[in-house]
């Protein structure tokens, strides 16, 4: 799992680049597309790369990762890129993208941690 690779307690510029460049020398069919490009997209962003972490979610949302990602890694790109778009200040486009992913998960029959931020997120954003 992403958690499982160290990436949640921050990650310098230096250490993230050489995960990425890990990532990039496996195997293009030994590679989940979907899971690849959110674990980079996190990775970036963890290492305040914002520009690197959008370049990454927006992989994901292109053909070839709509091909070969599912539809849950999909929902999750949704989430994370309207997480770096508020956190680079692009309000309006993250307004869009959590509304976007709360229509696919905002009424889950679990309790997720991704819904309960996003919802927090959307009230803050309509509270500006």
């Amino acid at each position: 799992t992403m958690g499982g690779m160290g990436i949640h307690g921050g990650c310098s510029a230096g250490a993230a680049v050489g995960k990425v460049e890990a990532l990039s020398s496996t195997s293009l069919i030994n590679r989940d597309f979907g899971v690849e490009r959110l674990f980079v997209a996190r990775l970036h962003r963890e290492s305040g790369d914002l520009p690197a972490a959008l370049e990454a979610i927006h992989e994901l949302r292109q053909p070839v990762g709509q091909f070969w990602s599912p539809a849950a890694m999909k929902i999750e790109g949704i989430y994370q890129l309207a997480v770096v778009e508020q956190e680079i200040g692009d309000a309006g486009s993250a307004r869009a993208h959590l509304e976007e992913f709360l229509d696919h998960w905002g009424e889950a029959d679990i309790p997720l941690e991704s819904v309960t931020d996003a919802k927090r997120r959307l009230q803050f954003l309509n509270s500006q």
